[in-house]
Protein backbone atom coordinates (compact mmCIF):
# COMPACT_ATOMS: atom_id res chain seq x y z
CA UNK A 1 0.00 0.00 0.00
CA UNK A 2 2.84 2.44 0.73
CA UNK A 3 3.95 2.16 -2.91
CA UNK A 4 1.08 4.52 -3.60
CA UNK A 5 2.78 7.87 -4.26
CA UNK A 6 -0.21 9.78 -2.98
CA UNK A 7 -0.11 7.94 0.35
CA UNK A 8 3.59 8.66 0.70
CA UNK A 9 2.94 12.35 0.08
CA UNK A 10 -0.05 12.39 2.46
CA UNK A 11 2.01 10.81 5.23
CA UNK A 12 4.94 13.19 4.68
CA UNK A 13 2.76 16.32 4.83
CA UNK A 14 0.80 15.19 7.90
CA UNK A 15 3.94 14.13 9.78
CA UNK A 16 5.51 17.53 9.03
CA UNK A 17 2.61 19.08 10.98
CA UNK A 18 2.11 16.37 13.62
CA UNK A 19 5.37 14.39 13.95
CA UNK A 20 4.06 11.89 16.54
CA UNK A 21 0.58 11.22 15.24
CA UNK A 22 -1.19 8.11 14.00
CA UNK A 23 -2.39 8.29 10.41
CA UNK A 24 -5.12 5.83 9.48
CA UNK A 25 -6.33 5.19 5.94
CA UNK A 26 -9.90 3.88 5.84
CA UNK A 27 -12.89 3.64 3.54
CA UNK A 28 -12.96 2.39 -0.04
CA UNK A 29 -9.16 2.42 -0.49
CA UNK A 30 -8.86 -0.13 2.34
CA UNK A 31 -11.99 -2.14 1.55
CA UNK A 32 -10.79 -2.61 -2.01
CA UNK A 33 -13.83 -1.12 -3.71
CA UNK A 34 -12.21 2.18 -4.70
CA UNK A 35 -12.42 3.41 -8.26
CA UNK A 36 -10.62 6.20 -10.12
CA UNK A 37 -12.94 8.80 -8.55
CA UNK A 38 -12.49 7.60 -4.96
CA UNK A 39 -10.80 9.87 -2.46
CA UNK A 40 -8.41 9.01 0.36
CA UNK A 41 -10.18 8.88 3.72
CA UNK A 42 -7.67 9.78 6.41
CA UNK A 43 -8.01 9.89 10.20
CA UNK A 44 -5.22 11.73 12.01
CA UNK A 45 -4.96 11.04 15.75
CA UNK A 46 -2.79 13.53 17.62
CA UNK A 47 -1.44 13.45 21.16
CA UNK A 48 -1.88 17.12 21.96
CA UNK A 49 -5.18 18.64 23.02
CA UNK A 50 -6.84 20.66 20.30
CA UNK A 51 -10.08 22.60 20.34
CA UNK A 52 -12.81 21.76 17.84
CA UNK A 53 -11.83 24.89 15.93
CA UNK A 54 -8.16 23.81 15.82
CA UNK A 55 -9.08 20.30 14.62
CA UNK A 56 -11.15 21.78 11.79
CA UNK A 57 -8.37 24.23 10.96
CA UNK A 58 -5.74 21.48 10.70
CA UNK A 59 -8.01 19.20 8.65
CA UNK A 60 -8.60 22.08 6.22
CA UNK A 61 -4.92 23.05 6.23
CA UNK A 62 -3.86 19.48 5.38
CA UNK A 63 -6.41 19.31 2.57
CA UNK A 64 -5.13 22.61 1.14
CA UNK A 65 -1.50 21.42 1.32
CA UNK A 66 -2.55 18.30 -0.58
CA UNK A 67 -5.02 20.00 -2.93
CA UNK A 68 -3.84 17.88 -5.88
CA UNK A 69 -4.98 14.67 -4.13
CA UNK A 70 -8.68 13.84 -3.58
CA UNK A 71 -8.71 13.67 0.19
CA UNK A 72 -11.05 13.71 3.18
CA UNK A 73 -9.27 14.35 6.50
CA UNK A 74 -10.54 14.02 10.05
CA UNK A 75 -8.33 15.25 12.90
CA UNK A 76 -9.01 13.91 16.40
CA UNK A 77 -7.07 13.84 19.65
CA UNK A 78 -6.26 10.69 21.61
CA UNK A 79 -8.69 11.97 24.26
CA UNK A 80 -11.52 12.02 21.67
CA UNK A 81 -11.20 8.36 20.74
CA UNK A 82 -12.85 6.60 23.74
CA UNK A 83 -16.04 8.63 23.23
CA UNK A 84 -16.16 7.73 19.52
CA UNK A 85 -15.65 4.03 20.29
CA UNK A 86 -18.75 4.06 22.54
CA UNK A 87 -21.01 5.32 19.76
CA UNK A 88 -23.11 2.90 17.74
CA UNK A 89 -22.31 4.70 14.50
CA UNK A 90 -19.13 6.71 14.14
CA UNK A 91 -16.85 7.30 11.19
CA UNK A 92 -13.95 7.48 13.64
CA UNK A 93 -14.91 4.09 15.12
CA UNK A 94 -15.08 2.59 11.62
CA UNK A 95 -11.69 4.07 10.76
CA UNK A 96 -10.04 2.63 13.87
CA UNK A 97 -11.60 -0.82 13.49
CA UNK A 98 -11.31 -1.23 9.71
CA UNK A 99 -8.53 1.16 8.77
CA UNK A 100 -4.82 0.68 8.19
CA UNK A 101 -2.13 2.71 9.93
CA UNK A 102 0.18 4.26 7.35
Amino acid sequence: MMRDRNLIKIKKVIESIFPKCRIILFGSKVRGDADELSDYDILVIVKQNLSIKEKRYYASFIQKKLADIPLDVIVKTEMDIPEHLKRVESVVKEAIKMGVVI
